[in-house]
């Protein structure tokens, strides 16, 4: 749906939709474009009503349907369907471009924050596969062993069934096992955040009255809820004596070494392209998924993390 009586040009959001084509009718490689995002001027309801008459206000007094939608109900008319089809917001919502999508005001569009989604997704994609693959070899090597012991492949099949967790990563505390907060966190980017931050903070001042449809308030209120600054700059530590009478040091309260304290600590130096310095990255991650070609993406979303922190944080250090 791109119509310039119902949208215009979003000016507040500027990153370009991918729109899926469809397949090639010659080569069967699927074909990808590019348009810029649109806003709409009208909510469903009401573009369902000029387009095919609807009057929601006085259902007997219909209005006349815009010229294109009788082509559309000429293109639906069957022995089933006599009238065609009656419309609905579903079928609005349907026929919307993905550029018509209207992005939330939390969702920020600057280049940092793409890398980040774009680290999570390639992430989260091929997570799955790393997983299976370290958990075929731990289960190879495994009937290996209770195959030299003189086990049947019935007693090996039903032992592998009654112990699971061995064929699991037993570097990480059980912190990677199924179910666990690692195997789920990268499915969005507030999906991680959530994960990773403190719980968000209610702001009364920001609250917002909700509207009916005269512009009339009908009693209930959205809560503006937000992160901290110190949380998202991974500011927000605490003191804590590591050792009986050492030092105090400061420890995250919540960001990825908080939540993934039991993981490996892995670490890579490679030289900074601008200034020649040799720059150490540490991460903790499963060592199923980094040591693998992971490295290569995990290193990128750690230093997409320092680089944030290095633009909005007085202090660099911070992991």
């Amino acid at each position: 749906m791109h119509s310039k009586e119902c949208s215009r040009v979003d000016n507040t959001d500027k990153v370009p939709a991918i729109v899926d084509l469809g397949p090639c009718p010659e080569t069967g490689a699927r074909i990808y474009d590019l348009h810029e995002r649109r806003e709409l001027l009208f909510d469903d309801n009401e573009i369902l009503d000029e387009r095919t008459g609807r009057n929601r206000f006085d259902p007997n007094k219909p209005r006349e349907p815009h010229p294109t939608w009788e082509a559309v109900v000429q293109a639906t008319t069957n022995d089933a369907r006599p009238n065609g089809i009656k419309g609905s917001t579903k079928l609005i919502r349907q026929c919307k471009c993905p550029c018509m999508k209207k992005m939330k005001a939390t969702v920020c569009s600057c280049s940092i924050c793409e890398r980040f989604k774009e680290a999570v997704r390639v992430f989260n994609k091929h997570q799955v596969g790393w997983r299976l693959q370290a958990i075929t070899k731990r289960k190879r090597e495994l009937i290996k062993t209770l195959q030299s012991r003189g086990m049947t492949d019935s007693e090996i099949k039903q032992y592998l069934d009654e112990n699971e967790e061995l064929v699991q990563c037993q570097k990480c505390n059980g912190q990677c096992h199924p179910k666990k907060v690692w195997q789920t966190f990268a499915a969005s980017a507030s999906t991680c955040m959530k994960a990773l931050l403190c719980d968000e903070v209610h702001v009364p001042a920001l609250d917002l009255k909700e509207l009916d449809i005269n512009l009339r308030e009908n009693g209930t209120t959205n809560k503006f809820k937000i992160h901290q600054e110190r949380c998202c700059y991974g500011a927000h530590c605490r003191l804590e004596r590591r050792a009986s009478g050492g030092a105090l040091q400061e420890v995250p309260v919540c960001g990825w070494d908080a939540v993934f304290s039991d993981m490996p600590l892995h670490e890579r130096t490679e030289k900074d392209p601008s200034t020649g310095e040799e720059i150490t990255h540490r991460i903790r991650a499963c060592p199923d998924e980094y040591c693998r070609d992971g490295k290569v993406i995990w290193m990128d979303f750690i230093k997409v993390c320092q680089l944030y922190l290095r633009l909005h944080c007085l202090n660099s250090d911070i992991i």
